[in-house]
């Protein structure tokens, strides 16, 4: 509708603004050193609608592990959005060498503008030298951090003891729980073995797609295709040894089959413990980034207008987050808190200059120009940097029910 007298018209519209954020992790990223037939995928994210797609872009030196990890994620869920990012470092001539690996992640690392991904490399159980897995989990940590991705990573082939699974786990460090470790392989259908970091997958991907702030595991979605499990886990306690030290397994749990278990990360704060939790802030600094973007390089502020609208959209997407299920608490209230302070800016490239005086006067004849500076940072009056912190209490999973089945002649009443 227009509205119009003489001299100004009201035309009212509406205006498109970046705030359709993601909502879920609904992408899986499977780095491999395989080699496709186009040298024009080395380095790229591709994607593959299929085992068939799959098999036809990369025809040559694909590994069994990773062929097996393709076939069983579009085996559970065929609509998968699955892309590869085949890594290629021109100095290794070897098809499958390590250094194509490590070289892939650091090229991953480098993308901007990526949708949130689950991050899986099937031929990391493949290698066998330590020092050499431990720098590719590195890179894989930095991938996962720099991109604000989950990366799922496997034990290495051999290691098939809980003393063994333990000891890795102690050289892997993820500070935010960006990265979780997961032990044993899964034999399929084709008898192939499959890592857990890739049944782990395509299960979270499961579960993200029906709730995005779902754990990534349990008997609702139980895997398909495997047939038996090497280096399975059967007495609770050693489940339990292994989940103190951040290790997720494989169970087979009665009358619905072969399910993941755990949900840790690798994680020493338990801020950052459970991969449910580190997904929830991961979609939310997102829903945030994107949210806030457009409200940067907004001109002096002095009625406050842009920082009341910053402190609105951030409680949109808390908001959004409690009634998703991400936080919890009875009420919005409970579940966050925003608190907004001033931080002073200063400036570095200030500097004292000593030695002479600091006139603007041209050195006369033969004197001494020497001068020593100082950089003295002050106060920037023109500029103004305003720090936002939200608390925010994030919905954890639930590990252990404890049952007490006892047999009384008389029926007790009361507290116990």
């Amino acid at each position: 509708m227009i509205q119009t007298i003489p001299g100004l018209s009201i035309v009212e519209r509406g205006e498109p603004r970046v705030t359709s954020t993601p909502t879920s992790i609904s992408r899986l990223c499977l780095l491999t050193s395989a080699m496709p037939a186009d040298v024009a995928n080395y380095n790229k994210l591709i994607a593959i609608s299929d085992l068939a797609d799959f098999q036809l872009k990369y025809t040559s030196n694909v590994t069994d592990t990773t062929l097996a990890s393709v076939r069983l994620i579009f085996r559970n869920y065929p609509q998968a959005r699955v892309s590869i990012f085949a890594g290629h470092d021109t100095a290794i001539t070897a098809p499958n060498d390590k250094g194509h690996l490590i070289f892939g992640a650091k090229e991953l690392a480098k993308k901007t503008n990526l949708d949130l991904h689950i991050l899986v490399c099937p031929e990391a159980p493949d290698i066998t030298v330590q020092a050499d897995r431990t720098a590719l989990f590195t890179e894989l940590e930095n991938v996962a951090l720099r991109l604000g991705w989950i990366h799922y990573f496997n034990t290495a082939k051999g290691v098939d003891t809980k003393a063994e699974a333990e000891t890795e786990a102690a050289l892997c460090s993820s500070p935010f729980g960006k990265s979780s470790l997961y032990y044993d392989f899964g034999i399929d259908l084709e008898g192939k073995q499959v890592p857990s970091s890739a049944i782990a997958s395509v299960i979270s991907l499961l579960r993200f797609r029906d709730n995005a702030y779902n754990p990534p595991a349990g008997v609702r979605y139980p895997i398909k295709g495997i047939t038996d499990m090497v280096g399975y886990i059967e007495p609770i306690q050693d489940y339990e040894d292994l989940l103190n030290k951040g290790v997720n397994t494989i169970r087979d749990i009665p009358s619905y089959g072969w399910c993941v278990w755990g949900t840790r990360t690798l994680a020493s704060d338990p801020n950052f413990q459970n991969i449910n939790t580190v997904v929830a802030m991961n979609i939310i600094s997102r829903q945030l980034l994107l949210s806030l973007l457009p409200e940067l390089f907004e001109p002096s502020d002095p009625r406050g207008y842009t920082r009341g609208q910053v402190i609105r959209l951030i409680v949109e997407v808390l908001d959004r987050a409690y009634t998703d299920g991400a936080l919890s608490g009875e009420t919005p209230q409970e579940s966050y808190r925003i608190v907004e302070r001033e931080v002073p800016v200063t400036d570095k490239t200030n500097s004292v200059t000593t030695g002479g005086d600091n006139t603007d006067k041209p050195p006369t004849s033969g004197e001494d120009t020497t001068q020593t500076t100082t950089p003295t940072p002050t106060v920037r009056r023109n500029l103004r940097r305003i720090k936002i912190s939200a608390y925010c209490k994030f919905v954890q999973a639930l590990e252990m029910i404890e049952i007490d089945l006892i047999n009384v002649d008389v029926v007790p009443t009361g507290a116990v």
